[in-house]
């Protein structure tokens, strides 16, 4: 096993310089608005295969 002698450092700010563009695998540009979708369909498909709680149903005793 091996173990690093000197911890990692990160720098706080962004990766990619304001002037370059970035894209995806597909050549989209990945912008804000690509993110935020990106964002909201991951949520809807970790939502989607979450276990749903089960329905509670009123029995009637009439």
């Amino acid at each position: 096993m091996t173990f690093l002698s000197t911890p990692t450092k990160y720098a706080v700010g962004t990766d990619v310089p304001a002037v370059e563009t970035l894209r995806d695998s597909a050549g989209r540009v990945v912008d804000d608005a690509y993110v935020d979708a990106a964002v909201e369909e991951a949520i809807r498909q970790v939502r989607a295969a979450w276990p749903q709680p089960a329905r509670r149903v009123a029995f009637s005793s009439a």
